[in-house]
């Protein structure tokens, strides 16, 4: 379980994150909304390990985020984080490449989620490429 527990965050003088709190049970899918500012990014990043919170905890499992556990999170980027001109497998190599997962490995994985999302057609779609498109 990943437990978020009155997590605030500043920047100098600049609140990003204000005593934020929330559980995620093991198999649960999360979403976290919010306008610009809101502070999603940050506590995104809190949550991987890349950022320290100014109070608060973040624990998964009941233990502390370090880079020892982080391959147990997974969590999807915004749109503009992903690259535009390479194809869904392309993506998918590379960001697998860089949690140091095997190519054979990842393919496997992305043509089992594929097939589970009825989407096999996808994989050799560039990202931005429209529906209709050849």
């Amino acid at each position: 379980m990943l437990k978020v527990n009155h997590v605030t965050k500043f920047y100098d003088q600049n609140k990003a994150v204000d005593d934020l709190s929330f559980e995620v049970q093991d198999g649960e899918i999360f979403g976290l909304l919010g306008v610009n500012g809101a502070g999603k990014t940050t506590t995104f990043r809190m949550i991987i390990g890349l950022l320290d919170p100014t109070e608060g905890s973040i624990t998964l499992n009941g233990k502390n985020i370090d880079y020892d556990i982080t391959d147990e999170i997974g969590f999807l980027t915004e749109e503009r984080s992903l690259l535009t001109k390479l194809t869904v497998e392309e993506q998918m190599i590379y960001y697998g490449k860089l949690k140091g997962m095997k190519e054979k490995e990842i393919l496997e994985e992305l043509d089992i989620w594929l097939k589970r999302f009825h989407i096999e057609e996808y994989k050799k779609r560039k990202i931005k490429e429209k529906e209709n498109s050849n």
